[in-house]
Formats: structure tokens, C-alpha cells, sequence
């Protein structure tokens, strides 16, 4: 029988000038956590294994050669093996894994691979190292798939492989099992040599996320960020963006070429709750990186039991109906008292405790939550539905893998609980190849009800609840909204507001968050001056970079003319006062008395607006008089 492998490899080019480097990928040589990969390589001519790996894990490959690659052995090959002979084959494909066509019992192989090198087993190696006699450019634009076929038998029976993403409960390797009408998806540990053109600035930043997990309050955790200078010159990286409760001890040093600095980040939380944070690190001409980070913090209250049942002497298990079925699910619900401490808390993840080892290997269950009034299962007779709980809101999903004692769902995104009776669903998505079902430990069992509404056999309606441990933390602080007020805004004379996105404010209508950038335009009407443009904050003024002048200052604008002006809304409620006083040398004449305003150069040109130096300001009033006055611009 066949075994398939599915790795990925990419089309590279040839550079003058080149440099040799090399990337490993599916590192899977701690046993405790990877399964080897069985290869069945009978001692038949013909036999072989195809494997693809994805693009995004070669994505360093690219746009160069790859001249050798190499994959790691379970033990050392025996003498026996020595005079097998394969063949390696590389290719670019579309394709991301191997899949069943409708009705058949075998994968579609890659077809018209191009054959690269040969490999003699000499016995005693710990691994197969295969010099491409040709070199094979790849380009990264796609996946990159290798075959290993035996051209020449002997007396040798088979190959193990260390690799990633391996089904424990199964022969995982080279073949397809037919029995199970799948193909394993598993991708073997490999390392690949290549060449790429030689860059005066290249550099490589990893990881691009560092996630810290869960650390105590005022304890601390630190991951190493790895830069590494694959350019010809040397660079000093730089670093920007880290706010607490991320920090660095970092000082600044020249990184020579193809020399590598570590460097430290360090999540100290002083308060609870779940932090993010970018980390900027800028290698002068190779380049700006950045780097996520996450990190949650954890106080005493943060992490809860309820329903603690593993006294098997005084709980009865709950046994669930995780059958091999999709479809299957169970509801059940805790009442408000239960979890008082974590009322105003974002749950992260729930653990439910089976009796024995969950035996649904590659079984798909998804978790479901909603706050809900329904506080038991009711039904109206013995063989109705029960009253269940409906548009629940899917959490997480899990994959047991065979050997887990413990159900664990972290959440996709935090669930806020606000004080209700909290309801959840299990829920079986993908069925497994193991007919099986779960028994949780717990309170309130009824011995005979196996599913929420009780079995088929039984009349009775159980109401349980599963022993779970629930870890939160702290829900975000709401952004503080204040409200922005207008003054002045009269006939001569407008004042609009507006956030950053174009929303207009409406006085006491629109609250404003605070560090959400506002801009206030002033129009002063024709004939118009705006005298005073100001913004306070709790009474007090903020200062305003305003190209006209400064505060307070007189004409500083004439009608039709603006002025703007953007700052960032303050932790406290504003007020905007513009005052538009008429232009003319007549202060006391009410500004709704005047019809007309005329400048009047020393050349006798007319104009609505005053010209550079001396103008000559004619103010028609509605009842026919007039005022003349000069003016210096």
C-alpha cells in the first residue's frame, strides 16, 4: 500500500553573485509532541510517497534554487537497506493537499514532476539527504510538491519519518488507507538548501507574533525576537511602537552580515485583562518589520470550578452522546448564582472533565454559548422535544486527538457575561472514526438520561450540569465619551464639526470618544470678521496651531473665508466659541444693519475682498447710508 506525503517546495531562480542558505519546516524531532510518519517503502520497484508543503512555509525560498533537501529518519536505517535507490521529483502545483475524486479508494497523484536527483541508502544514516543533481528554481507563487519513488529495490522493509500535523490513533505515512476512504494530512520535517542573489540590505524578523499567554499580575514573562542581517552590509535595527505592559531591554547594536541579534520582549501586566501591542523594528535600508504581541493577564477571581464532581462517590457521570454521527448534541445550563465572580468578565476558555481518555479521534466538536431566562429543560409530555436553548452563539471548536483526559475550548473572540443563566451546547460537526461516546463528571445527573432530553428508552428529562473550569478576564474599559458644544454659531457666521471619518457632531447629540480627531471649520458671512476662535476643555483652553493667528486675535478671517482647525478630543467634555463681529470702524451698528462691504485699492479697483496694503472699506448699510474707512492689509 501506498503512503502519500504531502509537502510543498516552489519555483526559484538562478543569480550571479549568489548566496547558499537553507530553511527547515515541520520540525517535529520532540517525539513527546509529533508522531513519526511511517514510510512504506516496500522492497518494491515503483513504490512511493508524494508530499506537498504550502507555500506560506517556504515563503524564504522564494526566487531562489533549492539544492538539496533533506528528511529525518525515526532510527538509524539498518544495513539491510543499503542499495535502495530513490529517486526525488519536484514540482509547483495549485493543489494544497491529496483528496479522494467521488467514489474511488485512491488519491490523484502529481503527475509530470520534474526528477531532480537520486539517493543511495548505505545504512546508518539517521536521514535521507538528496543533492538535486539538477537544482530546482522556485518561484513561491505556488505550493511545492515532492515525490520519493524507490527505483531500485533491496532487502529493506520500510522508512520512518519525524514530521508535524500527524492523527495519533493512525498508521500515518506514505500510503493511503483505503479503509478509511481519507487521506492522512501530514507534513514530514525538512530541510531545504538554496541560493538566492546576494541583497546589500536583507533582513529576516521571527517571529512575527509573540503571544505570552497567561501571566500573573505583576509577574512577567519575555520571548526573544530573532533578527537576522542576510544582506551584504551591515545595519543597526531600531525599535518603536512598545507601550506597557510590553517592554525591552534592548540597546541598540550593528547586526553584521549573516549575523543574528535576539532580542528581548518582556510582558509585564499590572492590571487584569487582555493586552495587544505592536512591535516596530526598522533595519535602516533592509527595511521595517513589525510584530504583534499578546499577552493576558490573570488576578485571583480570573479562573473558576463549578460543579466540582470528581468524588465519583457522590456524582454520577454525565454521559454524552458523541457518537459517531454528525449532528449529535447535548445543552445544558448553569444558573446565575453559580457564577456570580465572573459577572462583568469576558470568558476565554471553559474545560469539561470526561470520565476517561476521549476516544473520538478527529472528531470535529463546537462549542455554543448564550445568556438566557431559561433556567431548566421542560417538556409538555413524555416523547415532545424539549424545550431547548436556540440561536446560541458558536465559541470554539475542538479535534480530539485520542489521548486528551480533558475538553478544552478556547474562544475565537471573549464572551462578555453580564449576570444570566449561561446555557451551553456541544455540538458534533465532523464525525469520527471511532463510535464512541464522553462521560463527563458532574452534579444533578440522572443515571439513565444520556442526551439533554434523556434517551429514547427513558421518559424522564435529565437535568445535569458537567464539573467545568472557566478561566476570564477583565472586559475592556468602554472608550469615555464626552459631548462637544457650540457657541456663536449665528447668521453671520457658521461653525461645523466633523470626526476624522466625516461625521458630522451635532451639539449634545454626538459624544465624542476621547483621542478621536475633530475638525472645526468657521465661516465668517461676507462683511464678517471672525474676532475669537476657541476650544476649552473643562474650562480650560487647549492650544490651537491656527494659521490666522492666535487666540483671541481680531480679524482673522473676512466672509467668505475659513477657519479650520483639527485636535484630538480630550478625557473631558468641550466647548467651541467663534465670534463673528461685522468689519468696520462703526462698532456699535448691529450687524444685521449692514447690506454691503467694498474694498477700494489706491488704483480705484473695487473688490469684496481687501487687497494688499492700503484699501479704502466702503460699509453700505440696509438703510442707504454708508460708512468709509481705511484699512492696511
Amino acid at each position: 500500500m501506498k503512503k502519500t506525503l504531502l509537502l510543498m517546495l516552489a519555483f526559484v531562480t538562478c543569480f550571479a553573485g549568489a548566496k547558499a542558505d537553507e530553511l527547515t519546516v515541520a520540525d517535529g524531532t520532540d517525539t513527546n509532541v509529533y508522531l513519526p510518519i511511517y514510510g512504506s517503502y516496500f522492497d518494491t520497484e515503483g513504490t512511493l510517497g508524494q508530499v506537498i508543503y504550502p507555500a506560506s512555509d517556504l515563503a524564504d525560498m522564494a526566487g531562489t534554487e533549492i539544492s538539496k533537501v533533506q528528511f529525518y529518519s525515526k532510527t538509524t536505517f539498518p544495513a539491510k537497506l543499503a542499495g535502495c535507490v530513490l529517486q526525488i521529483s519536484l514540482k509547483e502545483v495549485e493543489e494544497e493537499i491529496f483528496e479522494y475524486p467521488e467514489g474511488t479508494y485512491s488519491y490523484q497523484p502529481i503527475s509530470d514532476m520534474t526528477i531532480c536527483g537520486t539517493y543511495t541508502v548505505v545504512g546508518g544514516e539517521t536521514g535521507l539527504t538528496f543533492e538535486l543533481e539538477t537544482p530546482f528554481a522556485y518561484s513561491g507563487d505556488k505550493n511545492l510538491a515532492i515525490e520519493v519513488k524507490v527505483i531500485t529495490k533491496s532487502s529493506w522493509n520500510s522508512i520512518d519519518f519525524y514530521g508535524v500535523n500527524q492523527e495519533t490513533n493512525h498508521h500515518t505515512g506514505l500510503s493511503v488507507y483505503s479503509s478509511q476512504k481519507r487521506v492522512q494530512d501530514f507534513l514530514p520535517k525538512a530541510t531545504f538548501e538554496y541560493t538566492g542573489e546576494v541583497l546589500e540590505y536583507a533582513a529576516k524578523v521571527t517571529p512575527t507574533e509573540l503571544d505570552f499567554g497567561k501571566v500573573l499580575v505583576d509577574a512577567s514573562a519575555t520571548l526573544n525576537v530573532t533578527v537576522q542581517n542576510k544582506g551584504a552590509n551591515a545595519f543597526t535595527p531600531t525599535l518603536s511602537g512598545l507601550a506597557a505592559p510590553f517592554s525591552t531591554t534592548w540597546t541598540s547594536a550593528e547586526i553584521a552580515a549573516g549575523e543574528t541579534a535576539e532580542i528581548p520582549v518582556t510582558f509585564e501586566p499590572t492590571a487584569d485583562g487582555a493586552f495587544t501591542g505592536t512591535l516596530t523594528i526598522t533595519c535602516g535600508e533592509a527595511g521595517s518589520f513589525e510584530v504583534a504581541l499578546a499577552g493576558i493577564a490573570k488576578i485571583p477571581g480570573s479562573e473558576i470550578i463549578v460543579c466540582d464532581g470528581t468524588n465519583t462517590s457522590s456524582y454520577v457521570p454525565v454521559y454524552g452522546m458523541y457518537y459517531d454521527t454528525n449532528g449529535c448534541q447535548v445543552q445544558f445550563i448553569y444558573p446565575a448564582e453559580m457564577l456570580t465572580e465572573l459577572v462583568g468578565r469576558q470568558i476565554t476558555s471553559v474545560k469539561f472533565y470526561p470520565e476517561s481518555t476521549v476516544k473520538i479521534n478527529g472528531g470535529q466538536l463546537q462549542l455554543s454559548v448564550k445568556e438566557t431566562e431559561q433556567s431548566v429543560f421542560e417538556r409538555e409530555t413524555a416523547i415532545a422535544k424539549p424545550n431547548e436553548v436556540t440561536e446560541m452563539t458558536a465559541v470554539a471548536t475542538i479535534v480530539p486527538v485520542g489521548t486528551d483526559t480533558e475538553l478544552v475550548f478556547e474562544f475565537n473572540e471573549p464572551f462578555t457575561y453580564t449576570g444570566g443563566n449561561l446555557a451551553f451546547e456541544t455540538l458534533v460537526l465532523a464525525k469520527s472514526s471511532y463510535v464512541s461516546g464522553l462521560k463527563f463528571y458532574g452534579e444533578n445527573q440522572s443515571t439513565d438520561c444520556a442526551f439533554y432530553y434523556g434517551n429514547s428508552s427513558s421518559n424522564g428529562l435529565a437535568q445535569f450540569l458537567p464539573k467545568a473550569y472557566f478561566e476570564s478576564t477583565a472586559a475592556p474599559v468602554p472608550e469615555t465619551e464626552f459631548f462637544i458644544n457650540f457657541t456663536a454659531q449665528q447668521d453671520n457666521g457658521t461653525i461645523e464639526v466633523t470626526l476624522a471619518d466625516g461625521t458630522p457632531v451635532v451639539s449634545q447629540e454626538t459624544k465624542v470618544p476621547a483621542g478621536e480627531p475633530v475638525t472645526v471649520k468657521a465661516t465668517a458671512n461676507d462683511g464678517y470678521v471672525i474676532t475669537t476662535f476657541e476650544v476649552t476643555a473643562g474650562g480650560e483652553p487647549l492650544e490651537l496651531d491656527i494659521e490666522n493667528g492666535a487666540n483671541g486675535a481680531p480679524l482673522r478671517a473676512t466672509g467668505p473665508k475659513q477657519e479650520t482647525h483639527t485636535f484630538v478630543m480630550p478625557e473631558k467634555e468641550v466647548a467651541i466659541n467663534v465670534t463673528f463681529e461685522v468689519k468696520t470702524a462703526i462698532n456699535d451698528i448691529n450687524a444685521n444693519s449692514v447690506k454691503s462691504v467694498r474694498y477700494v485699492n489706491m488704483q480705484g479697483i473695487e473688490s469684496a475682498t481687501p487687497f494688499d496694503g492700503i484699501n479704502i472699506v466702503v460699509t453700505e448699510m440696509n438703510d442707504g447710508s454708508k460708512a468709509i474707512t481705511k484699512e492696511v492689509k
